[in-house]
């Protein structure tokens, strides 16, 4: 299960969103924040978004070659 939280983008909010590929978990994440953080989300330009994906995917990679328990 890939997961990627509010606070992993620097959003003071406890939510995770899940997915069961890291594009599910992204998509879950944008999901959940055009819905409870919807004027932040509106202020992103394109240029911020792109960033913010690829700080997901950066996230997501560094979670994927983590040790496991």
């Amino acid at each position: 299960m890939k997961e990627l939280g509010c606070r992993d983008m620097g959003v003071n909010c406890s939510s995770v969103a899940k997915g069961n590929t890291d594009e599910e978990a992204k998509k879950a994440l944008w999901s959940h924040a055009e819905k409870s953080h919807a004027e932040v989300v509106k202020s992103l330009t394109p240029d911020k978004k792109k960033e913010m994906n690829a700080a997901m995917d950066a996230l997501l990679r560094k979670a994927a070659a983590a040790p496991t328990k």
